[in-house]
């Protein structure tokens, strides 16, 4: 971990509660990519929890398995915390079916090269049938990081992450949701990537 990320980190870690959600530009090969297909800062989402004293954040990845959110956020070149406005025990509860819904799931493998193929097509009425077909492709037993995020977060019944037809629950898309909204559903808590 890096001393700014450290610091960076120590700002924010009293804050982090049980059903806050962590995005970040990742470090991993895939990061760029992901950022480039989806014109975004943003490469990957994860919905923190607490475990005794360890802050903790969830995601399906090729691991499937919790990480330790200083591990996340000190790994990370940027991040950003969206506080949920939702009662504890609303939250708890999201927390517990989205850990249990993640066991025994797999990671959609091919979400990367079908995300990259529906977001660099340009929009038009020969691509959109196409883009349509694509996203009808994911395997519904498996899930890839920000899918789950998304899932967690409509099982808290939020308006500010309704999907519109043609649109995909891309790390990016959750940003923009958050940092665009007005209800008072969630806010940023911390955002280093302005």
């Amino acid at each position: 971990m890096s001393k700014l990320s450290r610091e960076k980190y120590k700002q924010v870690r009293g804050e982090c509660l049980n059903g806050y959600v962590v995005l970040v530009k990742g470090s991993s090969f895939l990061a760029p990519i992901i950022r480039w297909a989806t014109n975004s800062k943003v490469s990957h989402g994860e919905v923190i929890f607490t475990d005794r004293n360890s802050i903790l954040a969830l995601a399906m990845n090729v691991m499937a398995r919790p990480t330790y959110l200083s591990y996340l956020c000190g790994n990370a070149k940027n991040f950003c915390v969206i506080k949920i406005n939702k009662p504890n025990d609303e939250l708890e509860k999201a927390i517990s079916w989205i850990t249990s819904y993640e066991e025994g799931r797999n990671y959609e493998a091919l979400a990367l090269p079908m995300l990259l193929f529906i977001y660099k097509l340009p929009n038009n009425k020969i691509t959109r049938p196409i883009k349509k077909w694509l996203n009808k492709k994911f395997d519904p037993t498996k899930d890839y990081c920000t899918e789950l995020t998304y899932k967690y977060l409509t099982s808290l019944n939020l308006w500010t992450f309704s999907l519109k037809e043609g649109e995909n629950p891309t790390p990016a898309w959750t940003y923009e949701r958050a940092k665009n909204c007005t209800n008072g559903e969630v806010e940023i808590l911390f955002d280093d990537f302005n």
